[in-house]
């Protein structure tokens, strides 16, 4: 559903051009730092908190024509991209950034999972936390869709795909 959305609001509007381009956006490499799919559209590809062997999340900036847009790519397919401590806290300092770099004018956010975008709150990981860890995540959690949020008062357009 969200693809069929995104289409119509990139069809109509002045991302057009992109569209093609960001259908067909290959899959990331593995590795940590500037490096893998951004390059072969011109952009390049950061790995955020790398404590795992892959990122649950990565940020790629396009550029070229494509220039102004960040890309977020959510790989957590064990969980199916369900709102876990390391995911959250990827994806805090990503928000961070991207708050952060006046250029971006477009934030995507995208999975890299076929078939899922997010699971939700991570049930099972939430199971195992205290009463005042699953308070102080909750917390974390409203703060960081609020920060996302904020990105319509700076004049970005977020989009899900």
């Amino acid at each position: 559903m969200w693809a069929k959305v995104l289409r119509k609001v990139v069809s109509a509007g002045p991302l057009a051009s992109a569209a093609p381009r960001l259908r067909a956006m290959p899959a990331p490499a593995a590795v940590s730092g500037y490096a893998g799919a951004g390059a072969a559209l011109g952009g390049r590809t950061r790995h955020y908190s790398d404590t795992r062997p892959l990122s649950e999340i990565q940020l790629q900036h396009l550029e070229g024509s494509n220039s102004g847009i960040a890309t977020i790519l959510m790989n957590r397919p064990h969980a199916r991209n369900s709102l876990g401590k390391v995911f959250v806290m990827q994806l805090e300092e990503i928000i961070e950034d991207l708050q952060k770099d006046k250029s971006v004018r477009v934030v995507l956010f995208k999975s890299q999972i076929k078939g899922v975008f997010c699971a939700g709150a991570d049930l099972k990981e939430r199971a195992e936390m205290t009463n005042t860890e699953v308070g102080h995540f909750v917390h974390k959690l409203r703060s960081l869709m609020s920060n996302i949020g904020k990105y319509k008062e700076i004049n970005r357009t977020v989009l899900l795909w």
